[in-house]
C-alpha cells in the first residue's frame, strides 16, 4: 500500500456536503487498484434502479466501479457498482450511536443503549444507506454488499448480507489508515471476496456453442440478454444435510437468465429468486430456486422426499438440490439469523394463480393444492405452514402446492416457529391476533380460504371499481395497530360484498362458492358458548368442509365451460414500504414477548442516542403487491 502525504483541510473546512466529494476522491485515488474509479453520482439518478421500493431512482453520493465508465454509460448504475458511499456534514445526521459500546445505568442495572439512533435525521440516513445497498443487491448476484459512510473526517464501513448489516465503529480517517486499507484491499481482492456470487457464471454474448444457443432458444432470450451457467449439487435426497458437506457432490449444470420473481428485492431474509432453467441433459426447462435457507430447518428437498415416499399427489419432483459450497455462502451468526445459500431444481414449470384461464381452473388449482396439503398432513405428517398466493401454481390445468421450505414434520416442536415466515395477507386471524401462538392445521386451512378471496378481488372478473377493489384488498394488509381487525370484521359478517347490494363477481357460480365458504368460516370467530365454539374449531381441524364445498361446486358443467379468464384489474396505486410489509415471525414472537413484560425502569430517552422502533429490518420474503 502506498505512503502518501495527504491534505485533509478541504474536508475539514467544507461548508457544504457537496464540497466533500472531490477532495475525498482525490484522497482515496492512490489506494485504488489501477483501473478502479470513485465517481461523484449525487446528481445522476440511476435510470434502472431495482429496489423493494419499486421505481425509485437512486442517487447515491458516490459509487465505486471496477473499470472507468464508458462515455455513454450512466454515471450511476447500481447493476455495475462494486460499492456505494453516502456523505453527511453534520453530526445530527449520524445514523448510529457514536459510542455504542458505552453503557448507561438505569436504577442500578447496566443497560446498553441501542445502536440505531431514533432521531428522524438518523432514520433518513439509515434509509438512504439501505436503499443504495438494496439496489446493488437486487440488481446483481451477491453474497455480500459493502458500503461506506462518511461524515467529514469520520467514516464507517458496512457489510450487508441476507442476514443483516454489520457496521464498524466510527473511524477518524485523518488519523487512521483503516479506510485507506479497505479501498486498497477491496480493489485488489477477487470478485468473490468483494461479495460477488461467482457461482453464477456469465456466458459471453459471443459464445456460439450449440448448447448455449439451445439454452437461449429454450429460454426465449436474445444473444444480448444476460445468460448464466449455474451449478446445483446432484446430491441424493437423503444426503441433502442441513450443514455443508465436507466434500462437494457432483454438480449438475443449468442455464438461467433473469429471475421471474421479485421477493429477492427485499433487503434481508431468504431472498428467493426463481428462474426458468434450461437443462442441457434433458433439453427441457426446469424451475430453479436460489435462496438463503434458515439454519435449523430441514432442506426443502428432504421434505419433498418424504412427501414422495408417501405418494403425496400434486407436488413437484426434485431434479437436483443442495447447499452452495464455501464459507462465503453462509451469513449471520453473532446475534443475526444464520443462513445458508441453497438451490433446488424442480421438474415442472407452472403458471401463477393470476394467470388462470377460467375461475373454474382457479378453484380447481386451489382444490388440488388443498388435497395435496391434506395428504401431506395425514399420510406424511407434514404441515406446510406457508399457504399463499405464490405457493400454488397451475400445471396443465391442475394445481400444485410448492415451497415446502418451512414445513414442520410430525413430532417436531414449534420451536422453529420463531424463524418461520409466511405471507402476511394469508395468515389466519388467530395467528395475527396471537403472534406467539402455535401454528396448527386450522391456520393453514384458513389460509386457503384467503387465497381464493384475495385472487377473486384482485384478478377474477368482478364489478368493483379501482377504489372499491383497493379497499377490499387492503383488509389483507398490515395497515392498522390491530392487524387482524379488518379481516375479522369481514369474516364474522359472513357476507362477500363491498358493493351497494348485488353480486361482487361477474361469475355467479364462483361467487356462490365463496359465499358458502365464508358462511362456513364465520362461526369460528363469532362469540359462542364453549361447546359451540369447540364444535367450530373441531370442524376447522379437518380439510373436509372446504374440500367438500369446492368439489361440489366444481361439478357444475356450465361453470366448467365458461372462459372467464384472469383480468389484471386497475387498483389505486399504493406505495409499498417496509412498514406495511409483513415481518418475519421472529419479530412477531419478540413483539409478543415484549407485551408480556411490564417495564418499570423508566430511564432517559436521548433523542440522539435512543432506541429506534421503526420497522426498517425489512422482514422476510413474502409480500404480494397489488
Amino acid at each position: 500500500m502506498p505512503k502518501v502525504t495527504q491534505d485533509f483541510s478541504p474536508i475539514l473546512n467544507a461548508q457544504k456536503e457537496v464540497a466533500l466529494y472531490e477532495p475525498f476522491i482525490s484522497l482515496m485515488k492512490p489506494y485504488l487498484k489501477k483501473g478502479w474509479v470513485l465517481v461523484d453520482t449525487h446528481k445522476h439518478p440511476d435510470p434502472d434502479s431495482r429496489t423493494v421500493w419499486g421505481d425509485h431512482k437512486i442517487e447515491p453520493d458516490m459509487a465505486l466501479y471496477e473499470t472507468a465508465r464508458e462515455p455513454e454509460a450512466p454515471l450511476c448504475q447500481a447493476s455495475q457498482m462494486a460499492s456505494v458511499g453516502e456523505f453527511k456534514l453534520d453530526p445530527i445526521d449520524e445514523p448510529f450511536c457514536v459510542d455504542p459500546e458505552k453503557a448507561t445505568k438505569t436504577k442500578g442495572r447496566k443497560q446498553t443503549k441501542p445502536f440505531e439512533r431514533k432521531a428522524e435525521t438518523a432514520k433518513a440516513t439509515r434509509g438512504q444507506l439501505t436503499v443504495y445497498i438494496n439496489a446493488i443487491q437486487a440488481s446483481q448476484h451477491r453474497t455480500r454488499t459493502f458500503a461506506f459512510y462518511v461524515r467529514r473526517k469520520w467514516c464507517r464501513l458496512l457489510c450487508h448480507s441476507r442476514a443483516g448489516t454489520e457496521v464498524t465503529p466510527l473511524i477518524d480517517y485523518t488519523k487512521s489508515l483503516d479506510l485507506h486499507t479497505f479501498f486498497w484491499r477491496f480493489t485488489h481482492a477477487s470478485a468473490k471476496h468483494r461479495g460477488v456470487d461467482t457461482t453464477f457464471e456469465p456466458v459471453p454474448s459471443t459464445d456460439i456453442l450449440p448448447e448455449v444457443q439451445d439454452a437461449r432458444s429454450a429460454l426465449g432470450i436474445t444473444s444480448s440478454a444476460p445468460l448464466f451457467k449455474v451449478l446445483v449439487p446432484e446430491t441424493p435426497l437423503d444426503q441433502a444435510l442441513s450443514t455443508l458437506p465436507e466434500t462437494s457432490p457432483p454438480n449438475r449444470l443449468f442455464y438461467v437468465s433473469e429471475p421471474f420473481t421479485t421477493n429477492h428485492l427485499f433487503p434481508v431474509g431468504r431472498g428467493p429468486r426463481c428462474f426458468y432453467a434450461y437443462d442441457p441433459v434433458t433439453r427441457t426447462l426446469r424451475l430453479l430456486k436460489d435462496t438463503w435457507r434458515v439454519v435449523g430447518y430441514r432442506p426443502e428437498a428432504d421434505t419433498y422426499q418424504r412427501l414422495h415416499e408417501q405418494r403425496t399427489p400434486k407436488i413437484l419432483r426434485v431434479v437436483a438440490a443442495g447447499n452452495v459450497d464455501g464459507p462465503l455462502h453462509r451469513c449471520g451468526g453473532d446475534g443475526l439469523r444464520e443462513l445458508i445459500h441453497y438451490r433446488i431444481v424442480l421438474d415442472k414449470l407452472g403458471k401463477p394463480l393470476n394467470q388462470f384461464s377460467s375461475t373454474h381452473e382457479l378453484v380447481t388449482a386451489v382444490y388440488d393444492a388443498l388435497i395435496a396439503h391434506k395428504h401431506a398432513f395425514i399420510q406424511a405428517g407434514v404441515l406446510h405452514q406457508d399457504i399463499s398466493f405464490g405457493n400454488i401454481i397451475i400445471v396443465g390445468g391442475c394445481g400444485y402446492l410448492i415451497d415446502w421450505e418451512f414445513a414442520r414434520w410430525d413430532g417436531e416442536g414449534d420451536g422453529a416457529a420463531e424463524e418461520r415466515t409466511g405471507t402476511w395477507q394469508f395468515l389466519s386471524i388467530r395467528l395475527l391476533q396471537n403472534p406467539a401462538t402455535h401454528h396448527e392445521i386450522r391456520d393453514d386451512i384458513e389460509s386457503f380460504f384467503y387465497v381464493l378471496f384475495w385472487v377473486a378481488g384482485r384478478y377474477a372478473p368482478n364489478k368493483l371499481d379501482p377504489s372499491e377493489r383497493t379497499e377490499f384488498l387492503s383488509m389483507f394488509d398490515y395497515k392498522q395497530l390491530q392487524p387482524a381487525a379488518a379481516k375479522h370484521r369481514f369474516v364474522t359478517a359472513g357476507q362477500f360484498s363491498v358493493t351497494e347490494g348485488g353480486p361482487m363477481l361477474a361469475t355467479e357460480y364462483f361467487e356462490d362458492l365463496l359465499v358458502s365458504m365464508i358462511e362456513n368460516l364465520a362461526p369460528l370467530y363469532r362469540k359462542r358458548s364453549g361447546k359451540t365454539a369447540a364444535d367450530q374449531v373441531g370442524r376447522m381441524l379437518t380439510h373436509d368442509w372446504m374440500a367438500n364445498e369446492m368439489a361440489k361446486a366444481l361439478e357444475n358443467k356450465e361453470w366448467k365451460a365458461m372462459r372467464d379468464a384472469a383480468v389484471d384489474h386497475e387498483v389505486v396505486h399504493i406505495i409499498r414500504n417496509l412498514k406495511r410489509r409483513r415481518r418475519s415471525s421472529a419479530l412477531y414472537m419478540q413483539q409478543a414477548k415484549r407485551q408480556k413484560r411490564v417495564s418499570g425502569d423508566g430511564g432517559d430517552k436521548d433523542e440522539d442516542d435512543g432506541g429506534d422502533d421503526d420497522d426498517e429490518e425489512g422482514g422476510d420474503d413474502d409480500f404480494v403487491e397489488y
